[in-house]
């Protein structure tokens, strides 16, 4: 019987670029056996100047294939669908932490059953994960960020809004009472 998959996030933005790619790396390890597919943006919110060499040129070769399979499209970059039989899909394991978008499907045809999602150079990371690879994950990428499942970041988000949402409706009543009690002490 398979294991249920729970859906987890890196709890911080991930800035570091070699902390980007070694929890990129932690990620792919464990979920590389399940994917089928992936489709990444060959597009960075890095400068070239800022990549090391290897990543560049991993850069240059999904540009490359992406040129061939879509020449008339007119933001080349985006979308690059890759399965594991493509040469380049270990270019774009490399090339992931510095994409805008990646997404990893357990389907080959970039369905909707995506189990891993790196966001925006990998600043924001979400996994789907059994136990036991959310385990292994986690001491992988402790020493970086914690590994926390998405619903609890969600919660504590909402927690927050509602503490400020509480916040703001007690000053105004307070902003109330002053204002009643101003125009009464000032009534004859």
């Amino acid at each position: 019987m398979e294991q249920a998959r729970v859906a987890y996030t890196i709890d911080a933005h991930v800035r570091d670029r070699d902390d980007a790619a070694t929890v990129s790396a932690a990620i792919f390890d464990l979920v590389r056996p399940d994917l089928r597919c992936v489709s990444i943006d060959v597009c960075s919110d890095y400068r070239d100047d800022q990549m090391p060499e290897p990543v560049l040129a991993a850069q240059a070769r999904l540009t490359a294939l992406i040129r061939r399979r879509h020449p008339k499209r007119s933001d080349p970059g985006i979308s690059l669908s890759l399965t594991p039989d493509d040469p380049e899909w270990a270019d774009a394991e490399l090339y992931a932490p510095w994409s805008i978008y990646v997404s990893g499907y357990v389907t080959p045809n970039a369905s909707r059953e995506s189990i891993v999602g790196l966001h925006d150079c990998a600043s924001s990371i979400v996994v789907e994960l059994t136990d036991a690879d959310a385990a292994m994950l986690r001491e992988r990428v402790a020493h970086i960020a914690p590994l926390v499942p998405l619903a609890e970041v969600h919660r504590r988000r909402r927690e927050k809004r509602e503490r400020a949402r509480a916040a703001r409706r007690d000053e105004r009543h307070a902003r109330l009472r002053r204002l009643l009690h101003i125009s009464s002490s000032r009534s004859p």
